[in-house]
């Protein structure tokens, strides 16, 4: 399908059977992170990493990583916790989360989402669940 038609409604007929789709370009998306790891550190930054992945290749044939198939490397990283939610961009397959931004979203259970951002779209999300303590007193 032409990208001028993501959003649109599709409609196929065979016969008597007829099906209908809402065009979302999926396939123009880069793929979602993957191995995802998120990580308290001792100074109370959750350090947060990931392994991306390309539209371009998967085989690790010569030793180097797959080609990254964007103009640039971009990921959205978002956590969510009780008390809300922090968002902010990486250019690596890590990001760093200091202790007075995670404060922000509460204690306790929160999700954290990686998604990367590509020439075309935003891939699905990467999501772990993780357990924020309380700062010790």
């Amino acid at each position: 399908m032409p990208t001028w038609s993501l959003g649109a409604r599709v409609s196929a007929s065979a016969g008597a059977a007829h099906q209908s789709i809402h065009f979302n370009g999926e396939a123009l998306r880069p793929p979602s992170p993957v191995a995802l790891v998120a990580e308290m550190q001792p100074n109370g930054d959750l350090a947060v990493r990931w392994t991306r992945r390309s539209r371009l290749g998967f085989a690790w044939l010569d030793g180097m990583d797959a080609p990254l198939g964007e103009a640039i490397e971009r990921y959205l990283v978002s956590v969510h916790g009780s008390l809300g939610l922090i968002e902010l961009e990486a250019a690596e397959a890590v990001a760093i989360v200091t202790a007075s931004a995670l404060a922000s979203v509460g204690v306790g259970q929160a999700s954290v989402e990686v998604r990367q951002a590509g020439d075309r779209g935003v891939s699905q999300p990467a999501i772990i669940d993780i357990d924020i303590p309380q700062e010790p007193t």
